[in-house]
């Protein structure tokens, strides 16, 4: 589905443009190990998405929270960049569920480069998804001088479940 949004961007005329990739379950991860209730998971999940690093800085810090993980959480917004960054974050986490999504991106960039579509993506462990609904996956596209983002999709297996089907699913806009 990725490959498509990229195709689908490329086809439309937009040659340099860039993909976030996240995984939803990186940053749960963390908020589970740190055992943070799901009202203050939401401010923080919208300060890490935001990247206020002062907002951020400052509602950790009030957290009763072990120091390695309240280190974690204000660095999440700065966990983007190229490969590497998965190392650097696997390095910090403890959790299975965050090591799981940094793995299942690493599958996804391994595709995504056979498919030599690797120069497109820029992974973001700082994204995170205002929709509730992603299980997976997450990824923005962007173009520059636009200050929004062109295309969204990611992984949503439990939201069929609202018309009343259960299935995985996947997908994407694209803005036009």
């Amino acid at each position: 589905v990725i490959s498509q949004a990229i195709m689908s961007v490329k086809e439309s005329g937009i040659d340099e443009f860039q993909i976030d990739l996240g995984h939803v379950d990186f940053f749960r991860g963390v908020i589970e190990e740190a055992g943070i209730d799901e009202n203050s998971a939401e401010q923080i999940r919208l300060l890490v998405d935001e990247k206020n690093f002062a907002e951020l800085e400052l509602l950790i810090a009030e957290k009763d929270i072990p120091e390695n993980l309240k280190e974690l959480l204000t660095k999440i917004p700065t966990l983007f960049g190229e490969d590497d960054i998965l190392d650097s974050a696997g390095r910090l986490c403890n959790n299975k569920r965050s090591l799981d999504a940094l793995a299942n991106i690493r599958e996804v960039m391994d595709i995504l480069e056979q498919r030599g579509l690797k120069e497109y993506i820029t992974i973001d462990l700082g994204l995170t998804s205002s929709l509730k609904y992603y299980t997976g996956t997450i990824f923005k596209g962007f173009i520059k001088g636009l200050g929004f983002p062109i295309l969204s999709g990611g992984r949503y297996d439990k939201l069929l479940c609202t018309f009343g089907t259960q299935e995985p699913a996947v997908g994407f806009c694209l803005g036009v």
